[in-house]
């Protein structure tokens, strides 16, 4: 499949997705057990369960021969380390040898029933060097793990497996984020006494795990993006379902008191059920999208300016131009805002979308390939 050139030569790096071939509900299946669907109508031919969870063709704890990548890579001084769903590899920085890098309980690089499954999220580097994640399933009791990977010397380690105790989360779908204070802080799309999920925290120095907050109905459910620290030091994200009108909230949580602040309930009209993460613009607004809601109920993009507590609906999806992005924005060194869209277009099959605050323009069509996930960027020549 090949780019349109004439468009996308005005960026002056590739931006690079991952699709699915031939496969129009790939990543958008079958909800987590307890999760409840969001009756939205119809949304460009998706299906609308609540979030994505396993393929049918792979269950939790098998493992397919050849994974497909579901994380963004990271550099880690000469080389790319990436993450499919079941596996770890590297590959030297401009070399094409692709490596498998751990053996995860010392088994062909997979990740095992007990040493967690299905990663789906992006892992982050900490100030200690080393890289964290999570993963959706596995662990003793199945419900995933927060895992480490010393890139150095290749060893993965289980820190923490989820539903441990009866309050604890279950099956966290997003990544990380390592907080001004050193912990890291991340969310579970379940689990906790309401099953809505919870907010967490990991001590690194002292290997310490403690639920933050419980998500409800009432002020937001089911986080299935990541969280994100504001210049203002505080985290913020969104919830797939809960609030006021039950269509999902942006939060916001404060890590040195542990206060957690609905700031602002979907309503459908001006967007619904986000999926994805906020990302910070380079003006210090939070921008995002939502999977369904807004003019045409096929969802939205939109900014939230975190010092005045305002939000704006800044563009209505409209099946001609992208229907349903399932994912998060990615800012690209241009200053542009780039995404995908899990519908929509001449096919139905999504679309390449770039944004500024002055534009909304598509830039490449896709056929019968599917975009799942969100954008990288890398060199010019790379």
């Amino acid at each position: 499949m090949a780019f349109h050139k004439r468009r996308l030569g005005r960026i002056r790096s590739l931006i690079i997705g991952i699709f699915a071939a031939g496969c129009l509900s790939c990543g958008v299946q079958s909800p987590v057990s307890g999760a409840p669907a969001l009756d939205a109508g119809s949304a460009g031919g998706i299906d609308e369960s609540p979030l994505s969870a396993v393929p049918p063709e792979q269950s939790p704890i098998s493992v397919a021969p050849n994974p497909a990548p579901t994380s963004t890579l990271i550099s880690s001084i000469d080389r790319l380390i990436g993450f499919t769903s079941n596996r770890i590899f590297s590959i030297p920085v401009g070399g094409t040898s692709l490596q498998t890098d751990s053996t995860l309980a010392q088994v062909n690089g997979l990740f095992l029933a007990n040493n967690g499954a299905y990663y789906k999220g992006s892992s982050i580097q900490a100030t200690n060097g080393k890289f964290y994640g999570l993963t959706t399933f596995g662990g003793t009791s199945g419900n995933g793990v927060l895992f480490e990977y010393a890139s150095e010397t290749n060893s993965y380690q289980v820190r923490y497996e989820f539903n441990s105790t009866v309050e604890d989360g279950t099956n966290p779908y997003g990544s990380l984020v390592q907080a001004s204070n050193g912990k890291l802080y991340g969310v579970t799309y379940t689990g906790g006494h309401q099953g809505r999920g919870v907010l967490f925290s990991y001590d690194l120095t002292t290997a310490i795990y403690t639920i933050e907050w419980i998500f409800n109905d009432p002020t937001g459910a089911h986080p299935h993006g990541s969280l994100i620290q504001g210049a203002d030091g505080m985290l913020y994200g969104l919830t797939y379902l809960g609030g006021k009108n039950g269509q999902g909230v942006l939060f916001q949580f404060d890590p040195s008191t542990s206060a957690y602040t609905d700031k602002y309930d979907f309503d459908g009209t001006n967007g619904a059920s986000p999926r994805g993460s906020l990302i910070l613009g380079a003006d210090g607004n939070f921008y995002g999208l939502t999977t369904v809601g807004g003019a045409n109920n096929l969802g939205v993009l939109f900014q939230y300016n975190s010092a005045a507590s305002i939000y704006q609906n800044k563009h209505d999806f409209d099946g001609t131009h992208g229907a349903n992005p399932q994912d998060s924005l990615f800012l690209a060194s241009d200053g542009n805002f780039y995404g995908l869209t899990a519908a929509g277009g001449t096919h139905n099959s999504g679309v390449l979308f770039q944004f500024n605050l002055a534009s909304f323009q598509v830039m490449y069509v896709f056929t019968d390939e599917v975009p799942q996930g969100s954008l990288i960027e890398i060199a010019a020549g790379h």
